[in-house]
Order: C-alpha cells, then structure tokens, then sequence
C-alpha cells in the first residue's frame, strides 16, 4: 500500500530522540513492502523529500512549536510559538496535495494530526493515541473532546493507544455511548522501539563504573521528568 504518516514529531537527525517511536513504527510498515511517507515538522515546504531508513520524509515547517521536548511544553514555556501551528497545518495540506493518492492513513496524536489534518481525508484513517494528546484533549471542554472524537468515529477511523489506561482515561472524558463507541473502533498496541545494539556501549559503561562481570547492570533511558516515575523503575528493578 501506499501510506502517508502525519506526526509532529519525528527525528530530525540520529541525536535527535524526538518521535523515535514514529520512525520505528513508519519503518516496519516499510519493511512489509509498503511505500510509506511521512510528513513532519522542521525544513520548509519547499525541501525536497528526504530518505530516512527505507522512508520518505517531507518536511512541513512549523519546528518553533514542535522541537523537542514537544509541542506541548514549548507552548507553555513560550505561548508565542503557538503561532507556527498554522504553517505547519498549511504545510501539510501542501505536502498531502502534492503526494496525491494514497491507500491509508495514520495520524500520531489526536490533535491536531488526525483532526483536523487528516480528519477530510479520503484514505481510511489509524489514529495512534500516545500520553500527552490523551491528557490534553481530556482537558478541553466536553464539547470540544465529543465533537473531535465524534467526528473521528463518523469518518470510520480506527485508533490505536499505547496502553489500556490511556484508553480507559479518554473513555472516562466521553459520555457513555460514545465511549462504547471508541472502545469498539480501537485497539491496545505498545509502539515497536528499534533499539541499536549497545554490546559496546555497555561493556564501556561497566568498565567505567568498575562493575564485576557478574554485577547486573540495569540502565534507565528517558526524560528526567516525575511523570515518567524513574523512581517506581529503580524500586521495581
């Protein structure tokens, strides 16, 4: 198939963490033979199409608000960033304009890659929910997060979330029927992490820390943050 991924986030180079788990996801699409594009914040519509693994990568501008850490955490630090949204919206519509047909869709985060950027689209539609859309679109007003979802289901999207929580949260947000509704157009599916070998890398970390070769060695990889609770992975380990 020929598939299009819409994501605001996606690396920009190998240093870059951002969407690791977009450029993950999107490459074992195209390992199984499909033709997969992306489109992503940073560049300039005007760039021309570059190769990521076996991806095409069209980049749609818009990388003030979508640098990392993310959309979300650039805006509260500086609201004035919120103003790329709209040239990056209008960079997709081009780039999606521009690819002309494609068989599917998947949109990474509710808003604003599924709606509205996705949302009129004639492709069938995957929408794969992570943490913070979740949380944000919970936050909106009930009419904002019905009418999204809402409008989502009636298009005959199908969605996907990282966790059971994440959906049960979003079910909580909605009004009865329209949960039943969301539960019965998704699935429970953890995101693929390509994860390079690190044999090296490893042996270099224990040497250093002047670790026996029976000693375990567990290491934690992540933003620093409460929310990701290294704390309850140091109890648990």
């Amino acid at each position: 198939m020929r598939i299009v991924v819409v994501t605001t986030s996606f690396p920009r180079n190998d240093d870059d963490p951002s969407g690791h788990f977009v450029r993950s996801s999107s490459s074992a699409l195209a390992r199984k033979g499909h033709e997969v594009h992306v489109i992503a914040p940073g560049g300039s519509i005007f760039d021309l199409p570059s190769r990521s693994d076996d991806l095409l990568v069209h980049r749609a501008g818009g990388g003030s608000l979508f640098d990392w850490p993310g959309a979300i955490a650039r805006a509260r630090e500086q609201p004035f960033r919120l103003f790329s949204a709209a040239p990056f919206a209008l960079g997709v519509r081009l780039r999606l304009r521009a690819l002309g047909h494609v068989d599917h869709a998947i949109a990474h985060w509710i808003v604003p890659s599924a709606w509205p950027l996705l949302v009129d689209g004639p492709a069938s539609l995957e929408v794969i929910a992570h943490g913070a859309d979740v949380r944000a679109l919970c936050s909106a007003p009930l009419l904002v997060r019905r009418a999204i979802i809402t409008k989502l289901l009636d298009r005959g999207a199908r969605f996907v979330f990282a966790a059971q929580s994440t959906r049960l949260l979003l079910q909580q947000a909605l009004a009865p029927g329209l949960a039943a509704r969301l539960e019965a157009a998704s699935r429970i599916k953890p995101p693929p992490i390509d994860v390079p070998d690190v044999t090296t890398r490893a042996r270099e970390l224990r040497a250093s820390l002047d670790l026996a070769p029976e000693a375990r060695l567990v290491v934690v990889a992540c933003r620093l943050i409460a929310s990701k609770r290294v704390d309850l992975a140091i109890d648990t380990a």
